[in-house]
């Protein structure tokens, strides 16, 4: 619990308004119900987080993507209009 805590609690150092991350993603969604195989770097973009949130879709990046292999779109506002600037991703290593 404590470390759940220290996560929540947690405040980015690159931006001017440092908030919590628990308040940060308070109203965030997370949605997918499969990944789908890419070919190419257009994925690694906000406006494809848009078309696969909306299609319950998460992506495992192209092979020898540099940094990541999956990607998991997040809405970052729930009550708020699904657009390019309404969306950030989870990035996930397993290499």
């Amino acid at each position: 619990d404590e470390f759940s805590t220290s996560i929540l609690n947690a405040k980015p150092d690159n931006v001017v308004e440092q908030r919590a991350l628990e308040d940060a993603f308070n109203d965030a969604v997370v949605r997918f119900t499969h990944f789908v195989k890419v070919v190419d770097d257009s994925t690694v973009k906000t406006k494809a987080m848009v078309s696969g949130f909306l299609r319950g879709s998460a992506f495992i990046c192209r092979n020898n993507q540099a940094v990541i292999d999956m990607i998991i779109p997040v809405l970052l506002a729930k009550h708020e209009k699904l657009e390019e600037t309404s969306m950030s991703a989870l990035l996930i290593q397993v290499k």
